[in-house]
């Protein structure tokens, strides 16, 4: 799968008016709730969706947005010592964009001194904003906060977030894959947006991406119907945007104008490429499963229920609870598994994709090809 995935925005942007509309209410009301989580399992099009508003607010004279991908701040090794968690030169830059923006909001911005500490910095660019007279609230956009480890997003919460909310001028959206992850922010009130279930997609959108796709492929061939060639598979839905762009370019990977049958290998690397997306800096989103941690999750998909209670799955496996076992927290940690309440099921997408492998015998669990 090609890295370039989150910068084809315009081109294979998921459009879910629902969840703009939700979280253009949230930011038009005066609420207490100054965060808003965007919460949906890997490849749904949280930043997609959370681009395009980025996009279409951040004009100037319209509203101040600032983006922060949150792996791209934080050290690539890892330490203990919260003092170097967050990069220096990679904060630098960052906090240069801020400036650079803001002051096209906001004319009469001072200089903010590079010696203070982290805190300081961002403490005193909030306060002139917030005393700026802006026309609507500053926004701040964390993608990838689930996406670093407990401490370091604590960490990135005490010395960066945390700034821009004790003034009550600014928001916050926040994506994640999973809803009990938001670490060292637990005081602030949130609002709550799961993406797959307020805004699901159709089949139809996957035909809108399977025409984009073909024409860049085959240009000069005539239109192709893959309707049946969708219709082969028995459990996947076309519902899911990364998966969709995975198979579609799976089965285009030969000779135009024709497409090739999907194989237990091309259904095992597409749930590998869902998981390990690459992130701001290129590096995997989430490191990919191991053989045994995929035979389990393919287990469970097959067969259970799309939906089943704990006592299910632990009788299934074997396990006397699905907390702290090492292999199903990973499933959990990674978006895979996902609580709703009173039930679990495995994501949207990556459940329907598991259930198109008959056999786990003709899959080589090596590096991907």
């Amino acid at each position: 799968m090609s890295n370039d995935w989150d910068t084809r925005l315009e081109k294979y942007f998921v459009d879910r008016p629902q969840a703009e509309e939700a979280i253009q209410r949230w930011l038009d009301s005066p609420s207490e709730k100054r965060i808003f989580s965007l919460v949906a399992p890997p490849g749904n099009g949280k930043t997609w969706t959370l681009r395009r508003l980025y996009q279409k607010w951040g004009n100037p004279g319209n509203r101040l947005v600032v983006w922060l991908d949150a792996p791209v701040l934080i050290r690539r090794e890892e330490t203990q010592d919260v003092n170097r968690m967050i990069d220096a030169e990679s904060f630098k830059q960052w906090f240069d964009e801020i400036k650079s923006r803001a002051t096209q909001h906001c004319r009469s911005l001072q200089p903010i001194s590079t010696l203070a500490d982290l805190p300081a910095q961002i403490g005193a660019l909030v306060e002139m904003l917030c005393n700026c007279s802006l026309p609507a609230s500053p926004l701040l956009i964390v993608d990838g906060y689930d996406e670093i480890t407990e401490k370091q997003a604590e960490t990135l919460g005490l010395r960066i977030l945390k700034s821009f909310l004790e003034r009550e001028c600014t928001r916050l959206i926040l994506a994640h894959r999973v809803e009990w992850k938001v670490h060292g922010l637990p005081l602030y009130k949130r609002e709550v947006l799961f993406l797959s279930e307020k805004a699901p997609l159709s089949p139809e959108f996957a035909l809108c991406q399977f025409e984009i796709l073909f024409k860049e492929k085959c240009p000069t061939d005539p239109a192709l119907d893959p309707k049946d060639w969708m219709e082969q598979l028995k459990h996947y839905r076309w519902n899911h945007p990364f998966i969709n762009h995975f198979l579609f370019r799976r089965g285009l990977k030969g000779e135009c104008p024709r497409l090739l049958p999907l194989t237990p290998q091309d259904f095992y690397e597409c749930c590998q490429a869902v998981i390990e997306r690459p992130d701001a800096p290129g590096g995997p989103r989430y490191p990919r499963l191991t053989e045994d941690e995929f035979r389990l999750l393919h287990r469970i998909a097959k067969e259970l229920g799309d939906q089943w209670p704990e006592t299910d799955c632990t009788s299934l496996l074997g396990i006397p609870s699905l907390w702290g076992n090492a292999h199903i927290d990973r499933l959990f940690n990674a978006g895979l598994i996902v609580p709703t309440t009173p039930f679990f099921q495995i994501s949207d997408g990556i459940r329907g994709v598991l259930r198109e492998i008959e056999n786990l015998n003709d899959i080589n669990f090596g590096e991907p090809r």
